[in-house]
């Protein structure tokens, strides 16, 4: 926990942390008197089989600050692998998850901003087996959130690949989306996403390739099913997926 005007550099990487009841990865950034700043990495670790939170990260209140990078690591069995809440920090918080293999829980990857700003980078993971989304980012009240996601894997998640609210107008591109049950996109705010040059899967392909573009998608749920919502532009759209090399987990 860091609070009360101190400040902490994170280096937490190459454990293996296992079963360890709720969480396996618990920091919080809040309270007290004084500047809190978190800065850091959480890297090459292996965690697994625990109830909530693989690694869970809330940084609190206007005197808060997180500068954190989760990356190379390997989340497997747990409700949500990788849960960020930033909730009135200030807007120097930043976070990147990066390279990391995550699977079977519910989520994958979940990060909230509320009265906060963030503009999180989500790059080059592979997400899948999630009961619920492979990727999620939320806005509460006052949040103003602008991920940044690419070179995902993302696929055989039971709901959405990637369920996005966003406060402005974002790109995502090179991710390969596959076998998400509900969409592989589903855009939850009323901004248009540009969404060029991504994977959508074979059925999402034949049909944007057989059809009249653009057109309503099953795969991407946007103003042609909500008109409350931004469209998705899925146009220069991958005929062929060339993923990334696969993250290199040293443990």
């Amino acid at each position: 926990k860091v609070q009360n005007g101190s400040d902490l550099n994170l280096q937490l990487c190459n454990n293996e942390i296992t079963s360890n009841g709720d969480r396996g990865i618990n920091i919080d950034v809040s309270g007290g008197s004084g500047s809190n700043v978190l800065t850091g990495t959480i890297c090459n670790n292996a965690i697994s089989e625990h109830a909530s939170y693989g690694i869970n990260l809330y940084t609190y209140y206007t005197n808060s600050t997180s500068q954190l990078s989760i990356e190379n690591n390997q989340i497997d069995h747990v409700n949500q692998a990788i849960y960020a809440r930033f909730n009135r920090s200030t807007s120097n918080s930043s976070l990147s998850v990066n390279s990391n293999i995550l699977n079977t829980g519910q989520y994958g990857v979940r990060i909230l901003a509320e009265y906060a700003t963030l503009s999180p980078t989500i790059l080059e993971n592979e997400i899948y087996d999630y009961s619920v989304d492979g990727i999620r980012t939320e806005r509460g009240s006052g949040g103003l959130m602008v991920p940044q996601i690419e070179g995902n894997l993302i696929y055989h998640n039971a709901r959405h690949g990637i369920f996005l609210q966003v406060s402005s107008p974002i790109t995502l591109t090179n991710n390969s989306f596959e076998e998400n049950f509900v969409s592989q996109l589903y855009n939850d705010s009323s901004y248009v996403i540009n969404a060029q040059s991504n994977w959508w899967g074979v059925d999402a392909t034949n049909d944007i390739i057989n059809g009249t573009n653009p057109q309503n998608l099953n795969a991407i749920y946007d103003a042609y099913d909500n008109s409350a919502k931004g469209e998705v532009d899925y146009s220069n759209w991958l005929s062929l997926y060339e993923q990334p090399s696969t993250p290199t987990i040293s443990v």
